[in-house]
């Protein structure tokens, strides 16, 4: 709690920023289907809300139980969820546990980058499918806060092994089902 005083003491309050972005990992918030600790940001989430800041979580990192198998590196670093719907049932649980608290959710960082999705990113296709469950689910449990589409990594590079263009990433999202 002291360091997250010293933070907003020393660098958000003198910088006048309006909105702070907190990068939590699923797989520390739910290690088990429908066990949910919340220690961790919890605390974060407060001292932000006490400065009158806006929160922003940004998803990343599957548990291990969500990714099925092949979905993990070998240092255990997991990609999107083998099934969207795990993630949304995650997530109407936080928007409700931080409704009022976070007023906007991106979903995954990167997801054109295999570092981010266990070695391999499987197309722009099945992170629509991800984010159109996120945006419901998030929507179903609080219907004010934003739902955000990750950033992508500008790459110039298209091996799935390493990383697919942002623009062709983009584009392919655009076009996914007929657009």
């Amino acid at each position: 709690n002291r360091e997250h005083k010293f933070l907003f003491k020393d660098a958000v309050d003198e910088l006048g920023v309006e909105w702070v972005r907190v990068q939590t990992s699923w797989a520390d918030l739910e290690p088990a289907k429908g066990t949910y600790v919340w220690d961790n940001p919890d605390p974060i989430i407060e001292a932000i809300g006490k400065h009158n800041r806006k929160v922003l979580i940004s998803i990343v990192n599957s548990p291990a139980w969500a990714a099925g198998e092949g979905g993990c590196n070998a240092a255990g670093r997991c990609g999107m969820p083998a099934d969207p719907n795990d993630l949304g049932d995650f997530l109407a649980e936080m928007a409700t546990h931080y409704n009022g608290s976070v007023q906007a959710f991106e979903i995954w960082n990167e997801q054109n980058y295999a570092v981010e999705n266990a070695g391999y990113v499987q197309g722009a296709g099945r992170y629509v499918e991800l984010l159109k469950v996120a945006y419901a689910r998030i929507k179903g449990a609080n219907p004010y806060a934003f739902v955000l589409f990750g950033p992508l990594t500008p790459t110039g590079v298209n091996d799935p092994y390493l990383a697919l263009d942002d623009i062709t990433y983009l584009r392919d999202v655009y076009e996914y089902n007929g657009g």
